[in-house]
């Protein structure tokens, strides 16, 4: 009677390498995803350390502008506020808003030149995106030539 525990398989060199050279990939890039996870644990960590030493900070700063705002006196700094306003709005009135002045012909070719830019800016981005989904149909097309 045979043992039906046990299975035995004959492989030709060739299989058995290539087998074996799959297993090795396999194992290196669960280890590179080990080293990463890690990594990320580690950031992560520095991360929470960081922030809540900043919340720290921001707290203490808060509390020391409200110490400073208690010991300011009230009146005077109402008083400030309600003169800066009515200086505001005098000067607001006084000065000719934007759309009212007249553009030179400097204003307008400076204002083309940035809308050049801005266009240039775009059809480069459109460019870079345009090269990287070629790309990744190139693989796609590559990959269901192998499968």
């Amino acid at each position: 009677m045979k043992d039906s525990s046990s299975i035995h398989v004959k492989f030709d060199y060739s299989e058995a390498a290539s087998a074996k050279k799959s297993m090795l990939l396999c194992e290196k890039s669960f280890l590179e995803i080990i080293k990463r996870m890690r990594n990320y644990n580690d950031l992560r960590r520095k991360e929470f350390i960081l922030k809540s030493r900043a919340k720290k900070n921001i707290l203490e700063v808060k509390q020391i502008v409200e110490e400073i705002e208690k010991e300011l006196p009230k009146q005077e700094a109402t008083k400030f506020k309600h003169k800066m306003s009515q200086e505001f709005t005098i000067n607001h009135e006084l000065q000719p808003s934007i759309q009212e002045k007249e553009l030179t012909a400097d204003d307008l070719l400076r204002m083309q030149q940035i809308e050049l830019r801005k266009e240039k800016e775009v059809s480069a981005k459109q460019r870079k995106n345009h090269e990287l989904e070629k790309e990744l149909e190139d693989i796609k097309e590559k990959l269901a030539r192998l499968g």
